[in-house]
């Protein structure tokens, strides 16, 4: 998966959520936090983290990082989710059919 973890090692965080994931082809790990930290702004801005959420990252309050990006991400989905689910559209079968035809 392209999804790669942010933080690795703490494991009394959250760290399963979608906060913590980066869509990212080659760094993982340690090796991608240590990226992100020393990423410039713009940079970590293309990853939905915001100025004020990687000064939490670069002083290492991995949980208020982790509290910041969790609402921009949901943001972001729940944006995308929206504008992909035009209301009335009918490219397919409906949510509905699709779980009928699993149940």
């Amino acid at each position: 998966s392209p999804l790669r973890a942010i933080i690795t090692d703490h494991p009394a965080l959250p760290t399963g959520t979608m906060a913590n994931r980066i869509v990212c082809p080659t760094k993982s790990g340690r090796s991608l936090l240590r990226a992100l930290i020393s990423a410039p702004s713009d940079v970590a801005a293309t990853h939905l983290i915001g100025s004020d959420t990687h000064d939490f990252l670069i002083n290492g309050d991995y949980e208020q990082f982790l509290a910041r990006r969790s609402k921009v991400v949901s943001t972001v989905i729940g944006a995308h989710v929206e504008r992909m689910s035009e209301r009335g559209a009918r490219d397919g079968q409906s949510i509905a059919d699709i779980i009928r035809s699993v149940a």
